[in-house]
């Protein structure tokens, strides 16, 4: 094999060396194969009204088709490229195979779009209101050589777009590899898997030992299709994630007391604390519908990163700033269910509002309490994830203890680390009847990558050897589990949505099921939506 031109390319960024053709291997991350990085992308005046006059203009080598590299969301993020007039972009790749081949073409896409390969229309769904990401899936054959792939992308609406290519057994591809130019090649160059180093320096990249690690699928990943396939996993799941989780603190009288008492016109707002573990106590607000008749229906809602219950009640206590992050991440979600006749409960989780570490709180941010607490926990057996969802497990105990709740009628939701909350909840604790994750459809392998950023409070030691994201939000069916995605969500990339729900659909079409899954995918960023999860519990609970 020829060697190849060095290249030094800025993380999404657009290069203009035109020596750069690859070839490139197909991207395998944090268990998910196959994906295109490499491009060239045109942003024309106009659109283009078929293949010849797009292929046209690629075969001119103009110099308005530039390379460009994906790395962080391993999608093309139309916000990177130049402005253009047209709505249309285009992005080109050649496909080269060592034999004529079937294969899946995979399109993460959230509205229309275009595919061909070797000038023949593969999709042609411009027209569609919303292309449900994960569904956009293609059996194609491509020839022994070079094989031309476009995509026509929509600029104007959601604008991240990936390609994927797998087997038909959904396994990675052999002799398949990807360029920016429709020379013959010979075999990919390896991956570098840190853009950063030298290739010859990867060799000592603890980055890539875990990254090999990390592309062998968990050993307890659901490959069943009937129910008694599903109830013997997760007879064995669930009993693994518990061991897992390790001991939970001691059981002990909740002993609760109501320290405030507000009316606020429609609903009445309390201020609780009550004891999680001797000597342990959680304080929560409690919001009560003035117009509730009986026992009602109650919402456990549970906050992420941030200022703990207070946001997820709506209390800025005349702080601007404060104010300013509940709008900005619509954060006050118990009030909304609340004014719908919901009863709901925010109880702070440790190392937030009140129960934030004097430590952390006189550092000015230099200290990461979540990172802290994880190893303390850890030294001792457990997590800080064991910690949190034992208090709400007795937050549920408080709950259902209180007059005015049906504890048959107990749902729970959150947001970010809220959202990872419920989902360890909802898993191992059968009394959440309902639940919404809200911008939390990520995994734990992806939270290994480089640059990627992750809580400490929500990993459990060992489990990524026999299950991941997929399989705990599993554990949920067959109860109705909504996700909520933004597709501009910097923390949780859309890109990952596909793999984790298709897993999880699984699950729940085998356990009967699949009409309780569900997942909306909005205009927007990290932050709860509700425009679903709003109804989802009015039709569930």
């Amino acid at each position: 094999m020829t060697s190849m031109p060095k290249r030094n390319i800025s993380d999404n960024a657009l290069g203009d060396d035109p020596l750069i053709h690859g070839p490139f291997q197909l991207a395998t991350v944090a268990g998910l194969h196959g994906f295109i990085l490499d491009w060239l992308v045109y942003t024309p005046d106009k659109p283009l009204t078929d293949h010849k006059s797009i292929s046209e203009t690629l075969s001119l080598q103009s110099g308005e088709w530039r390379y460009f590299h994906v790395v962080n969301d391993y999608a093309i993020n139309l916000d990177l490229l130049p402005d253009c007039c047209s709505s249309s972009v285009y992005a080109a790749s050649f496909v080269w195979s060592d034999s004529k081949q079937d294969v899946i073409v995979e399109v993460g896409a959230y509205d229309g779009f275009r595919l061909w390969l070797n000038g023949r229309l593969i999709a042609d769904l411009r027209d569609n209101e919303e292309c449900r990401f994960g569904d956009n899936i293609f059996k194609v054959t491509v020839n022994e050589g070079s094989n031309m792939l476009i995509l026509e992308m929509d600029k104007l609406k959601r604008k991240l777009y990936s390609v994927r290519l797998y087997g038909l057994d959904g396994e990675p591809l052999k002799g398949v590899c990807v360029s920016v130019s429709g020379e013959d090649m010979c075999a990919p160059v390896p991956p570098r898997l840190n853009p950063e180093l030298p290739l010859e320096n990867n060799c000592y990249s603890p980055f890539q030992y875990f990254n090999r690690v990390m592309s062998c699928e968990p050993v307890m990943r659901f490959r069943g299709n009937s129910k008694d396939d599903w109830l013997d996993w997760r007879r064995r799941f669930k009993s693994k994630l518990l061991s897992l989780l390790g001991d939970f603190p001691e059981r002990c009288p909740l002993k609760p007391k109501v320290l405030e008492r507000v009316d606020l016109d429609v609903y009445i707002r309390e201020k609780v604390i009550f004891q999680s573990e001797p000597d342990v106590w959680v304080p929560a607000y409690i919001l009560i519908p003035k117009n509730i008749v009986g026992r009602g229906r109650a919402i456990l809602c549970i906050h992420g990163h941030g200022r703990g219950k207070d946001d997820v009640v709506g209390l800025d206590h005349g702080d601007p700033a404060a104010a300013s992050h509940i709008k900005k991440y619509n954060y006050d979600y118990a009030v909304q269910y609340t004014l719908k006749g919901y009863i709901t409960i925010s109880p702070d989780l440790r190392n937030f509002g009140e129960r934030v570490d004097p430590e952390y709180a006189r550092s000015t941010g230099k200290i990461d309490p979540c990172i802290t607490n994880f190893y303390r926990a850890m030294s001792f057996g457990g997590s800080l994830v064991t910690l949190n969802v034992w208090d709400l497990i007795r937050t549920l105990d408080y709950l259902s203890s209180r007059s005015e709740v049906d504890p048959e009628r107990i749902g729970c939701m959150g947001l970010s680390n809220g959202g990872r909350m419920t989902m360890y909840l909802a898993a191992i604790d059968d009394r959440v009847r309902v639940a919404v994750l809200s911008s939390i459809i990520n995994s734990f392998k992806e939270r290994l990558l480089p640059n990627a950023w992750g809580c400490g409070g929500q990993y459990v030691p060992g489990l990524l050897k026999y299950g991941d994201v997929h399989e705990i939000c599993s554990l949920i069916a067959p109860r109705p589990l909504l996700f909520e995605l933004g597709i501009y969500d910097p923390i949780c990339p859309a890109v990952y949505a596909n793999d984790i729900y298709r897993q999880v659909r699984r699950v729940y079409r085998a356990a009967g099921a699949e009409d309780k899954l569900d997942i909306e995918i909005f205009h927007g960023d990290h932050r709860f939506n509700g425009m679903k999860a709003l109804s989802w519990f009015d039709r569930w609970l």
